[in-house]
């Protein structure tokens, strides 16, 4: 019997994403996705260990009756975890996209720079501005952001390699493999 694939789509930052989950939307039911992002995990983005990101993942997929469960055919989200497909039954297929890191980065200094200009700043979206782009509470120039973000465990400005490693995306590659 051939089985239905569960698409994971593995959401990276500054990359196409939020056009990509437009699509989905436009061509899938409600009841055929599922998003997993930081805020349905209520985890904190500037969190180093992220290891527990499974098991988070894992409570949600189980929160869901198995009848509904098995009407899902795209998981998708900042935060899915590679692992989260055990719990389905069906094959299973990964979808990211990734982009000249470079170019990345400066798309993603600019979105946070447009938006804190444009935004109110309140509650949660304050500490995200804090944590992600503001330096002693004002906004740098992107030379002074940079070298003091790179180091940092943010997903803005790490590598490709420390991002797909941190959810288990290249468990069982070598690490010889991977050129940084």
């Amino acid at each position: 019997m051939d089985q239905e694939y569960l698409y994971v789509y593995f959401h990276t930052p500054k990359a196409a994403g939020t056009t990509f989950t437009w699509h989905l939307k436009k061509n899938f039911g409600k009841d055929e996705l599922l998003w997993v992002g930081h805020e349905k995990l209520r985890y904190k983005v500037n969190r180093k260990n992220r290891t527990d990101l499974y098991s988070l993942n894992k409570k949600i997929v189980e929160s869901i009756p198995k009848a509904e469960r098995e009407k899902i055919k795209v998981i998708y989200g900042h935060a899915v975890h590679k692992n989260v497909y055990k719990h389905f039954n069906k094959k299973v297929r990964y979808i990211t996209f990734v982009r000249d890191p470079v170019l990345r980065t400066i798309s993603y200094y600019n979105h946070f720079k447009t938006t804190y200009l444009r935004e109110d700043k309140k509650g949660r979206e304050k500490e995200i501005y804090r944590y992600h782009l503001l330096l002693g509470g004002k906004i740098p120039i992107f030379e002074d952001w940079v070298r003091c973000k790179y180091g940092r465990y943010d997903a803005a400005v790490e590598t490709m390699s420390k991002l797909f490693a941190a959810f288990d995306y290249l468990e069982g590659y070598s690490k010889n493999a991977i050129r940084e």
